[in-house]
């Protein structure tokens, strides 16, 4: 009964309706999931959390189930205290400061961030750039940068308007192709999703082998003029 009751929360916590001004992308996002979806992975992914920590989260998704945000972000914060790596009360404990009145950006941006960078950030990181609960906090400017070279996995990035980007990796035939991918910002970070089949065996990732994401504070970008960027005219 746990286990279907999992499996229809996070199914619960998914749907929504879309919206072409907050999520222009968000049709080709859900392609993906669609196409590889979370839910036999879910088992496995709840071997790695303690069951105490997992029942808190239950309480806060019912808290949050009733609109009462603060609580459910008390309760969502007993869980990570009681399992640091549950990543499910830490996206959850995000929508819930999106959605409260005052408007959170900097701690949802922050519990994105634990989200993301857990042993299941490929789907966290696809998820969060269509979610609806993440529509008030999710947004596009960047402040005028759009480039970043070197970041975490040696990739030379380039973001494009409304929520579209470009990557190349720094090894290999620097004229090979080019990956179109997505991003938004949250407050002072760039959360990043990309397909790239040849890098799957690079990754070795859980669920999409294929997908890199990543949350890179905004301040590691800089502004460089596209006809600079030696790979924006193959693409």
């Amino acid at each position: 009964m746990k286990k279907i009751y999992i499996i229809l929360f996070y199914s619960a916590l998914l749907t929504g309706a879309l919206s072409a001004d907050s999520r222009p992308l968000a049709e080709g996002i859900e392609a993906y999931s669609t196409e590889y979806p979370i839910e036999p992975y879910i088992p496995e992914m709840l071997k790695s959390i303690n069951a105490a920590s997992m029942e808190l989260n239950r309480q806060g998704y019912a808290l949050y189930e009733q609109r009462q945000y603060k609580e459910a972000i008390l309760k969502f914060g007993e869980a990570v205290s009681a399992d640091e790596n549950n990543c499910f009360a830490w996206y959850n404990m995000a929508c819930c400061y999106s959605l409260m009145d005052e408007g959170y950006p900097a701690q949802a941006a922050q519990s994105l961030v634990r989200a993301v960078r857990s042993s299941w950030m490929q789907f966290w990181g696809v998820k969060l750039m269509a979610d609806p609960d993440l529509d008030p906090v999710r947004g596009f400017d960047t402040g005028g940068v759009n480039h970043i070279f070197g970041y975490a996995m040696e990739v030379d990035m380039v973001l494009l308007p409304d929520g579209k980007a470009l990557v190349k990796p720094l090894w290999g035939d620097r004229k090979g192709p080019v990956t179109k991918g997505y991003y938004c910002v949250i407050d002072t970070y760039v959360f990043t999703f990309f397909d790239i089949p040849e890098w799957e065996d690079v990754f070795g990732l859980k669920i999409h082998g294929s997908f890199w994401t990543e949350a890179i504070p905004l301040s590691k970008f800089s502004f460089r003029e596209p006809s600079r960027i030696y790979f924006y005219e193959d693409y």
